[in-house]
């Protein structure tokens, strides 16, 4: 199964998340234009390398990515409000599986490295802006080879 996945049906099914965002958490790939209601979860994979060495003989099976996960909020303190939520739901992952099957991995750490805070004003001044929480991860997880053909 897909890191991708796993972390989306982790954090959905999470229950202190799930309570702030509901089913607001998306991919940054598929989030569009325009920005869902808040609060919401932004997050993407920066980097899974592990991913091009699956073809080698005797790679091995586990691999670390880089993720970041964005937390939005109408004010600073519902973002980190979130963020500390996100958080706990990832400190509490390692070495076990996360998600719902059939989107599960199983994790051998997930090591948080640290929040950025940010606030973008609203363009036209009329409303408060977007406060978020910007969390970088090491996300070191299990993953299966693929069958070589011989």
């Amino acid at each position: 199964m897909s890191l991708f996945a796993a972390i989306k049906s982790h954090l959905l099914h999470h229950s202190k998340v799930a309570l702030l965002v509901g089913d607001r958490v998306f991919h940054m790939a598929v989030l569009g234009q325009r920005a869902p209601r808040r609060p919401y979860i932004v997050f993407q994979i920066i980097d899974d390398s592990g991913e091009d060495w699956r073809h080698m003989a005797n790679a091995g099976t586990v691999t670390d990515a880089e993720v970041q996960i964005a937390c939005y909020g109408d004010k600073d303190t519902q973002s980190c409000e979130l963020a500390n939520e996100v958080r706990k739901s990832l400190d509490h992952a390692n070495h076990r599986d996360i998600g719902r099957a059939p989107d599960t991995v199983t994790v051998r750490g997930a090591f948080w490295r640290r929040d950025i805070p940010d606030y973008t004003p609203d363009p036209d001044g009329r409303e408060w802006g977007t406060f978020k929480v910007i969390q970088e991860w090491t996300i070191r997880y299990e993953h299966s080879l693929p069958e070589l053909a011989v």
